[in-house]
């Protein structure tokens, strides 16, 4: 589904559907020439359109692939927002005071405020 106000950016998106071969899964609507007996005919014809069996099974093929990479962010998430039992702080905390005391630029007294600001 996309939604805009302006009809020239659903022209475009409509376009693009066009030259993906995609617009036979599109339906194009402008609130200012609705009309619900062709909207509902166009769901219709979706409902109704024949499917091609290998098209469909490269789909699950993907959208199972976006579902696992979708679960791995939000098990990431947790991770980042969990709190280490020693300090308190968050993980993703603890992992940018360690970028920002890199052993490259490490200054030791920029490093001790750093740290000591998170625990005293």
């Amino acid at each position: 589904m996309f939604v805009s106000e302006k009809r020239a950016a659903l022209d475009v998106v409509y376009s693009r559907l066009q030259q993906a071969n995609l617009v036979s899964q599109a339906v194009l609507i402008h609130s200012s020439d609705l009309n619900k007996q062709n909207l509902y005919n166009s769901f219709l014809e979706l409902s109704n359109s024949v499917h091609d069996e290998e098209t469909d099974h490269q789909w699950e093929l993907v959208t199972d692939e976006f579902d696992k990479l979708k679960s791995e962010i939000n098990d990431y998430y947790q991770i980042l927002e969990s709190k280490h039992s020693s300090s308190g702080l968050h993980i993703s905390d603890l992992l940018s005071i360690s970028a920002s005391c890199s052993i490259d630029k490490m200054d030791i007294n920029l490093a001790k405020k750093n740290i000591n600001q998170f625990f005293y």
